[in-house]
């Protein structure tokens, strides 16, 4: 078992420990050039937003493949999924990274939803397999709900908690946020780069996950705490979603206790949950081809991908 992530951010009193000591300034301002093979990576303009997306893409078995979409969580951006690879078995694979500004953020969940389904009209997509990690599976859900412009066939999400899953949810989440709204734009994203400077993880395959790691501008990191923040007690719209879902969680995600993921699918009308002995917050790039198989395993059972049309 390799070493766990211990992410100084999210822990509430850790934060109050260290915001006399963090430096002033981040250093750690421009995103990385890594290698991503085999994957590429790809811009896409909107027609109804005229934003401009980017975004890592596989190709599929064959054309005509059906499409699974990847949402990353908040501070890593698409090439969290790097070790994912294997999905391309079956599926043609898009892993949207969020962008740094958007016209759509006003500091809500349903944000990322929009942004989300905004990118799938700039692909013309509208049918899709769909899965996310920590902050992605909260656009995950939202886009999965919104069954008139999408048709989400199973969803898989990882290294999440429910909003509003239970009070002591609630209490932390909103302390973590009120604390980093009240840091300065400077000082929010020092500690940040701080928190992801002492993290330590588990050994995986290819460029170390710390290494893909940037700081964005602050209006990026202001955003996420809003959101949550303003998600209070409200619940998603999960007894709405029909589709299989699965719930893959660590039993040491130092982020996400395990004691509330084990209480997630209760608010699914369809879930299975999976809970990986040693795993944590960082698990979907540590575990990447593992996890990769796990999630083909449940879109095969419990939601089979058409075959791609032959070629004519």
């Amino acid at each position: 078992m390799g070493a766990k992530m211990r992410f100084a951010l999210l822990g509430t009193a850790a934060l109050l420990l260290a915001a006399a000591c963090i430096p002033s300034h981040p250093t750690r301002t421009a995103r990385p050039e890594v290698p991503i093979a085999p994957w590429t990576e790809r811009t896409a303009r909107s027609a109804d937003s005229c934003a401009e997306y980017r975004y890592l893409h596989l190709d599929g078995p064959a054309p005509g493949a059906p499409v699974l979409l990847l949402l990353p969580g908040g501070f890593y951006d698409a090439r969290i999924f790097l070790n994912m690879a294997p999905l391309a078995e079956r599926f043609e694979v898009v892993a949207l990274d969020w962008p740094d500004s958007c016209a759509m953020y006003t500091g809500h969940v349903e944000d990322y939803g929009e942004i989300a389904a905004d990118f799938l009209r700039a692909l013309g997509i509208r049918e899709i397999y769909l899965a996310g990690v920590s902050m992605g599976t909260y656009a995950a859900i939202d886009l999965a709900s919104r069954k008139k412009e999408i048709t989400v066939k199973a969803l898989a999400l990882y290294s999440t908690v429910m909003f509003g899953i239970d009070e002591d949810e609630v209490a932390r989440r909103g302390r973590m946020a009120r604390f980093g709204l009240k840091l300065g734009p400077e000082k929010m994203r020092a500690l940040i780069e701080r928190g992801v400077r002492k993290a330590e993880y588990e050994e995986a395959q290819g460029v170390p996950q710390s290494e893909i790691f940037w700081v964005r501008p602050y209006s990026y990191y202001y955003q996420l705490f809003s959101m949550t923040l303003n998600q209070g007690s409200r619940r998603q719209a999960t007894p709405g979603i029909e589709c299989p879902t699965l719930v893959v969680h660590g039993d040491e995600d130092e982020v996400m206790p395990v004691r509330w993921a084990r209480l997630t699918t209760s608010v699914f009308p369809d879930a299975e949950y999976v809970e990986e002995p040693g795993g944590a917050h960082s698990m979907i790039y540590s575990r990447g081809p593992r996890l990769a198989k796990e999630a083909l395993d449940f879109f095969a059972r419990r939601a089979p991908p058409s075959p791609p049309p032959s070629p004519r």
